[in-house]
């Protein structure tokens, strides 16, 4: 029996929808449907035992091809009952498990569709590769697209993990202090963001970022996984730590604020890093500080984690798929990454983890011998609005 969570089976969902409807819409920066789209003449799937699936919309079917010869015709309505049966699925799961069944979509995959599973295998990032037919020129290309599901909670574009997290120092702290700021909140709820109301509030404390924490006592090796978020940052520019950091001081506050884009403004006003002007304000009119966290969120799109070392590759040949809660779906080209990033810019947040050890294992004021001082840890994931 198949069992995805809900972003694998969004992905299932728009194989099928798009199937279905043969068109797509694109998506303006601020997340909105523009009368711009494309139609989709085809999808391929790449099987791991080499074999090549495509399936052609024409005359109100689609034909199911594996290796260019048909061996089904479905119709275009089969395929948009299947969509409607996998939102369904998806959306009024009956289990609290992160992985679940559908078993309609599983047994049209496997019966009329002759597939494996839902993900072609290896190495390929691309969640669905689609032959368009561009509404302006009217050209044939083929390219590849990440997706993400409005089904649900939103998506994530950086996940949090131990190796996230940013190891800030507490100037004249004591250990009598940090006894007192360990006491807000309790041993199954660490009140953080009090705890660093505290700090910032202080009189004689105060906060200075340093690094990103290591896991295990090591920063990582080629062949494991480890803390490997200082070295992926440092292929970008190791100040957006910095940058980041500065804006988890208004992320953990009681009257938190988690906007991007709101923070972006927020630091280029206040220059907390205390750059030079021509630092701050560049001649493209972006900032420092929007300029970095712009590379940073195109880099997670790209895939840079925390824990697993990045080669900075940061071309992506295709673009970006977002389902929508209704269920419709509109595309960006990734590929034009400056409209993509004013995208991204607008339309993310920061979100808080649980601060658990056995989850992100923050919030708690500690001394370090790597330091000389008490420090604090804070986390983060970034997820779409």
């Amino acid at each position: 029996m198949w069992k995805y969570n809900r972003g694998e089976w969004s992905e299932a969902y728009a194989f099928l929808k798009l199937l279905a409807d043969g068109k797509m819409f694109l998506q303006n920066k601020a997340g909105e449907k523009t009368n711009s789209s494309c139609s989709i003449k085809s999808v391929i799937h790449n099987e791991k035992d080499g074999r090549i699936f495509e399936f052609v919309r024409e005359n109100n079917n689609v034909n199911c091809l594996l290796n260019y010869s048909c061996y089904n015709t479905i119709a275009y309505s089969v395929f948009a009952k299947m969509a409607s049966l996998c939102a369904d699925g998806i959306c009024n799961k009956k289990t609290k498990e992160k992985s679940f069944p559908i078993i309609e979509i599983e047994e049209f995959y496997t019966k009329e569709l002759h597939l494996d599973g839902i993900k072609s295998p290896g190495d390929n990032k691309d969640d669905i590769v689609l032959k368009i037919i561009d509404s302006v020129d009217n050209t044939l290309f083929t390219e590849g697209f990440s997706i993400k599901s409005k089904f649900g909670s939103a998506p994530t574009l950086f996940n949090f993990s131990k190796a996230s997290n940013i190891v800030y120092t507490i100037k004249n702290c004591t250990e009598e202090e940090m006894k007192k700021i360990n006491t807000l909140g309790t041993s199954e709820h660490k009140d953080v963001k009090s705890r660093i109301e505290y700090i910032l509030t202080s009189e004689r404390l105060s906060l200075s970022a340093q690094n990103s924490r290591m896991v295990n006592g090591t920063y990582g090796d080629i062949k494991t996984n480890g803390s490997f978020f200082m070295w992926n940052l440092d292929i970008l520019d190791y100040r957006i730590i910095f940058v980041l950091a500065e804006m988890l001081k208004k992320v953990y506050v009681p009257e938190s604020i988690t906007d991007i884009e709101q923070l972006t403004n927020l630091l280029s006003n206040e220059n907390p890093l205390q750059l030079k002007n021509n630092l701050v304000k560049t001649p493209a009119a972006y900032d420092f500080y929007t300029m970095k966290m712009r590379q940073f969120l195109f880099a997670s799109f790209c895939g840079l984690t925390a824990s697993k070392k990045w080669s900075g590759k940061q071309k992506v040949n295709g673009g970006y798929i977002e389902v929508q809660k209704d269920g419709s779906i509109l595309y960006q080209k990734a590929l034009s990454d400056e409209s993509f990033t004013d995208y991204l810019i607008k339309n993310t947040k920061f979100d808080t983890p649980s601060s658990k050890k056995e989850k992100g294992d923050f919030g708690d004021v500690y001394f370090s011998n790597e330091y000389n001082s008490y420090c604090i840890d804070l986390n983060f994931q970034i997820r779409f609005k």
